[in-house]
């Protein structure tokens, strides 16, 4: 594995031998997997959300796509929240406002709880899905 480090951030390049070992191990992988850390002789169980985590990790480099790791802040600004959905700030407050989008004041400023943004973005992308597929059956059924 080649690592490049970065300033406040590290590149990891994998090897096409660890994409091929990510490929192997994912057949292994169910909804219920675990994870354990050995280390000198001990183990430690990882905690699900972790080991979830390092799942998703692990399918997305068998695939030999890239792999973005971050985490986000707790709360976020409408800029912010705005970003993570794909929408325009005006737009969003409408949303806020129709009450589609939980949000709340911190002085006269409005943050979202960053769960709120990504159940709001989840909900979004599988509507869009949803109609995609219906304008698939549609094409199917004209036959295009």
């Amino acid at each position: 594995m080649n690592t490049i480090l970065r300033t406040n951030s590290e590149q990891v390049l994998a090897s096409q031998e660890e994409m091929n070992q990510a490929r192997e191990l994912v057949g292994a992988f169910t909804d219920e997997t675990r994870m354990s850390l050995e280390s000198h002789g001990g183990a430690t169980q990882l905690p699900p959300g972790l080991s979830r985590i390092i799942c998703q990790i692990v399918r997305v480099l068998a695939e030999g796509r890239t792999v973005t790791v971050g985490s986000l802040p707790p709360e976020l600004t409408t800029t912010g929240a705005a970003q993570i959905l794909g929408i325009s700030r005006p737009t969003l407050m409408k949303l806020i406002k129709s009450g589609e989008i939980k949000a709340h004041k911190v002085g006269s400023h409005t943050r979202l709880h960053t769960e709120d943004v990504i159940s709001a973005r989840r909900a979004r992308r599988d509507r869009q899905r949803q109609a995609l597929d219906k304008l698939r059956d549609f094409e199917d059924e004209l036959g295009i």
